[in-house]
């Protein structure tokens, strides 16, 4: 665990600065024709506001598909959407397939020469969409990544910075394993549709980068922000959710390990990911190794207490970060139980506050 959290940025952090990658080459002739995905799944209120979000972006051609999963959308807000003419379509699904099968089903009526994929419950920052597809014109950019930015304080945003700073160097030195869910882009021609159970921001850019040649390129100009989950609980159901959806994909992605054609992916891949999702078991040898070494059990007692507290009266950052820290280690290993079980997920119910309706 030390590794992954402490040893690996500091390394990274070394071999960025040392040894990056050549930036991607821009050019003022790239002005591609974008098509902003948008699939809902419960979010009705939100369709019009996001919807005037993403035609807000100072992008010349761009349309947005609204996909919506499942989910009716009433004569009122369509007729509305009509009047923005052809660069509004909404894709209507009789039943709910999830946000990647939803998303293949919008991008198959796409115009665009770039595809931004993105979320219902996040909202863009004025330039996202331009940033966004700019390094799609060097070949060697397969896909690029935004930054998502909550709008709260929590230790999740906490853990969201450390991620963010890990995408930026990972793209410097090896390219950024996999994207952002509710801001990325892929070119038209080469989006890979994927199984409705795969999570489709980190698989989506790295298949299409294994198949086409390439990196993930990370754009920290393109910002995209969203409000936490509404509840802790349903912070760590989703956080559940998205490791399962991982676990599932290893076998597709297991040439991201070849170290010899791709050395620094495969150690960013074995860092990043490989050993985060089996921190719950590094913890638990941890926590075994201690005790073995007469650790008063009480210190575990009391460290245990403080987390609970954490989850029952929020409010105390200590408590909190313990919480924090308990909750995704339990989350770990109900996904790795998910797994065993068989457990395939490809449609779930939006969990943020400013979803819920009234």
């Amino acid at each position: 665990m030390g590794y992954a959290y402490l040893g690996y940025p500091a390394l990274l952090r070394f071999l960025a600065w040392s040894f990056p990658l050549p930036p991607p080459r821009l050019s003022p002739d790239w002005q591609p024709s974008v098509s902003v995905v948008l699939a809902c799944a419960g979010e009705t209120g939100l369709v019009e506001s996001r919807v005037a979000n993403a035609l807000a972006q100072t992008h010349g051609a761009l349309e947005v598909i609204l996909v919506m999963d499942g989910v009716p959308l009433g004569p009122d807000v369509r007729a509305r959407l009509g009047e923005h003419g052809d660069r509004v379509r909404v894709v209507q699904l009789a039943s709910s397939v999830g946000k990647t099968e939803a998303q293949s089903r919008g991008v198959a009526g796409a115009r665009g020469e770039g595809l931004v994929c993105s979320d219902l419950s996040a909202a863009f920052e004025p330039g996202a969409v331009a940033a966004l597809v700019a390094p799609l014109a060097d070949r060697e950019v397969s896909a690029t990544s935004g930054e998502l930015v909550y709008s709260g304080c929590a230790p999740e945003t906490l853990y969201r910075r450390f991620e963010c700073w890990l995408k930026r160097h990972e793209s410097v030195f090896s390219g950024a394993l996999g994207a952002t869910g509710p801001i990325y882009a892929v070119r038209r021609s080469q989006y890979v549709p994927l199984p409705p159970h795969a999570l489709s921001d980190l698989v989506g850019p790295l298949v299409v980068g294994l198949f086409h040649g390439g990196r993930v390129h990370c754009v920290p100009e393109a910002v995209a922000t969203e409000p936490l989950p509404s509840t802790p609980g349903a912070l760590l159901g989703a956080k559940r959710r998205i490791a399962v959806r991982a676990l599932s994909a290893l076998p597709t992605l297991m040439p991201c390990l070849d170290v010899v054609r791709r050395p620094r992916l495969a150690l960013a891949f074995f860092s990043h990911k490989l050993l985060r999702w089996a921190s719950w078991l590094m913890a638990l040898m941890a926590v075994a190794g201690l005790l073995g070494m007469g650790l008063p059990g009480w210190l575990l007692g009391v460290a245990l207490v403080v987390a609970v507290v954490g989850r029952v009266r929020p409010g105390c950052w200590p408590a909190d970060v313990a919480a924090y820290v308990m909750g995704m280690a339990i989350s770990q290993v109900g996904a790795v139980v998910d797994l065993i079980r068989g457990v395939r997920i490809a449609a779930w119910k939006p969990t943020h506050r400013e979803n819920i309706p009234p």
